[in-house]
């Protein structure tokens, strides 16, 4: 079935709804194979008291997601000042045997003591590849499978949507000021995925070259619209990370304008697909699960058989 809608815009809905089957069957396999549900704690931080109140519908979607595809979510609120508490925690929940995965989210804590606090969270729990800089590396040279969960769905969508194979494929990736502290660390984990990577940090004569010759472009400068019928050829594939939803999202609601790297009004016609911010994140919410699942299998002396077969959607 294809991903690509008739407005060109990457059916995520679509994607997530194949890899929630994915799963749920593979919960169930692990039940039978070992009586075992497997189990991921969030541990949330927040510096004072009633902050974590904001977060608690996010929360409560994410554990009642978990429970639909047969995984068990427990949080654990840490409202003390000023990250008090939370590296211990970690540290117990990281020697834990019951708990396969766990999610921190330190609201506000200072800078320096990330790597302090972080550093405390075992590699092998670290099913969204976001603590400590070791732990990141380690992962991602020991664990096969296991991928940052934004990451993950651009290469998903990638491997459905390009007509050659992704580690054949040439990227273009322009990266703005505002995006180039969590944009960059893309560029060589994607070199390692495709043949080619090109950084664009500059929208010049040379840059519109590259975004010419690429097969795909996941684009984060931050200039509205720039992307437009000259920077494009037929058959490309558009990542937009500036683009929240498909038409008019939720910034055009708040600010009556729309956000978006993409002129699609002017691309629709030439590139073979566009997918947006709000579609990645739904994919990588799944790819969060995908490396709770990996893992648990990769620690059962999995061959990888079981994992290509269960979660090869």
């Amino acid at each position: 079935m294809s991903i690509i809608k008739p407005n060109k815009f990457i059916d995520a809905s679509l994607i997530s709804s194949e890899l929630d089957s994915a799963m749920l069957a593979a919960t169930r396999e692990i039940k039978r194979t070992w009586n075992i549900t497997p189990k991921v704690v969030e541990v949330a931080y927040y510096h004072h008291h009633g902050f974590g109140e904001l977060f608690d519908p996010y929360v409560n979607e994410v554990s009642a997601y978990a429970r639909s595809i047969g995984v068990e979510y427990e949080v654990v609120k840490i409202e003390k000042p000023w990250g008090e508490g939370l590296a211990g925690r970690l540290s117990e929940l990281s020697r834990d045997p019951s708990v396969h995965g766990i999610r921190a989210r330190g609201w506000h804590l200072h800078r320096g003591e990330e790597d302090y606090v972080y550093n405390e969270l075992a590699p092998h729990k670290d099913i969204e590849c976001k603590t400590h800089q070791r732990n990141y590396e380690h992962l991602q040279g020991h664990a096969p499978g296991f991928i940052r969960p934004e990451l993950g769905a651009i290469r998903r969508i990638l491997r459905r949507t390009l007509p050659i194979r992704l580690d054949a494929a040439t990227i273009a990736l322009p990266i703005g000021e505002h995006s180039f502290n969590w944009m960059l660390p893309l560029a060589p984990i994607l070199g390692s995925l495709s043949a080619n990577v090109v950084m664009i940090r500059r929208l010049d004569a040379q840059a519109l070259e590259c975004l010419g010759r690429a097969d795909a472009i996941i684009t984060s400068f931050g200039k509205h619209g720039y992307l437009d019928h000259k920077c494009v050829r037929e058959g490309q594939i558009v990542i937009d990370l500036e683009r929240w939803e498909e038409e008019r999202g939720p910034y055009f609601k708040a600010y009556g304008e729309e956000r978006g790297d993409a002129n699609v009004d002017a691309i629709r016609a030439i590139v073979a697909a566009i997918a947006e911010r709000s579609g990645i994140f739904l994919i990588a919410k799944r790819q969060i699960f995908l490396n709770l699942l990996y893992q648990f299998l990769l620690g059962r002396g999995d061959d990888g058989l079981r994992i290509d077969k269960l979660l090869r959607a």
